[in-house]
């Protein structure tokens, strides 16, 4: 009678430990396991087999495009150079340089965060601002979207004097 016991206890610890997979997972940055299949469940902004990635150093690269400002700006060639910001997972930096003129472009710094695994908005920020007479500064904030190697997004510009707002248009990839 003790051998049947002994062996259904041998038999039910090689069952359930090996039910449990996810001793040798090692998942990362707050990821919980599947212990049936062994498999690392991300937390937000992580990827990879192990979680190990943010997902926003996909995004950290140059992006080149236009910048289109409605109704009567020319449209401007753009670059928007993409990088991480600080240690919360879904911060980004974004330096964007508006070409101008023939040898005139304008650089601001701005911050932003991803909102989703392809998803972005800008946060508001005033930012110098010249194209229109008398202006000197606009708050800038919006959302956008990478799609494989592109990037587009609605950038709302509000003038710091009058108030008027618009709705700039950009699009540009690696």
């Amino acid at each position: 009678m003790n051998k049947i016991f002994l062996a259904l206890a041998v038999l039910s610890m090689g069952l359930f430990s090996s039910c449990d997979k996810c001793k040798d997972a090692d998942c990362k940055n707050g990821a919980t396991c599947e212990k049936k299949v062994g498999d690392c469940n991300c937390a937000a902004f992580y990827e990879g087999s192990k979680c190990d990635t943010e997902t926003r150093t996909r995004y950290n690269h140059n992006y080149t495009g236009t910048l289109e400002i409605p109704p009567s700006f020319p449209t401007m060639p753009t670059i928007i150079a993409i990088t991480s910001d600080g240690t919360v997972a879904s911060a980004q930096n974004y330096k964007i340089v508006v070409t101008t003129g023939q040898n005139s472009s304008t650089t601001i710094d701005i911050k932003g965060n991803l909102t989703s695994t392809t998803a972005f908005e800008i946060v508001r920020t005033k930012v110098p601002f010249s194209l229109v007479p008398g202006e000197t500064e606009a708050f800038v904030s919006g959302t956008g979207v990478f799609a494989g190697d592109s990037c587009t997004a609605d950038i709302t510009i509000q003038l710091a004097l009058s108030g008027t707002a618009f709705t700039a248009k950009y699009a540009g990839a690696k």
